[in-house]
């Protein structure tokens, strides 16, 4: 499986029990690149953020793969301010695609 969004590229592939991370920014750098193993693997989660501005608020929502080894969290999907079908889609494919099930996880509210 690969999805590719933007500048991030995600290679999951079951034969060789591997994944692959990877960032095409010329501009930003927005994260380190890695591959791991897929039993590395710790979940998928949709989560929901509340921001809090000055007049007004928006709820974001992430869907992100977590691994074990290396630590990370690797965003696959964002959006805000209800539009939480897209995120959800990917999270759903993703978590399907290596037999798991994604996991919802609700944040507090973050002040900007």
């Amino acid at each position: 499986m690969t999805q590719a969004v933007g500048r991030l590229r995600l290679v999951l592939d079951r034969g060789a029990g591997t994944g692959e991370y990877q960032l095409r920014s010329p501009i930003i750098d927005a994260g380190k690149s890695c591959k791991f193993a897929l039993d590395e693997v710790h979940a998928v989660t949709i989560e929901a953020v509340r921001e809090k501005r000055p007049h007004y608020d928006f709820d974001v929502y992430h869907a992100r793969l977590l691994l074990d080894n290396p630590r990370r969290a690797i965003v696959l999907e964002e959006s805000r301010n209800e539009q939480v079908e897209r995120v959800e889609a990917v999270a759903t494919t993703v978590a399907g695609f290596l037999g798991i099930t994604a996991e919802r996880v609700q944040e507090g509210a973050v002040e900007s």
